[in-house]
């Protein structure tokens, strides 16, 4: 995230469309609030994974 920080810093928040991907939520915007979770893709099937 300090590379994101230095990002805007330099060039402007709109600049950047930041995307978070979540071993619970998917594909997320890096706005979006998060309830915190202990899961990690390690523990994941490859079946879930391809999902």
């Amino acid at each position: 995230m300090k590379g994101v920080s230095q990002f805007r810093k330099n060039y402007g928040e709109a600049s950047l469309d930041l995307r978070i991907f979540s071993a619970s939520y998917g594909i997320i915007p890096g706005s979006r609030p998060i309830v915190p979770y202990e899961y990690t893709f390690q523990s994941m099937k490859a079946g879930k994974l391809r999902q």
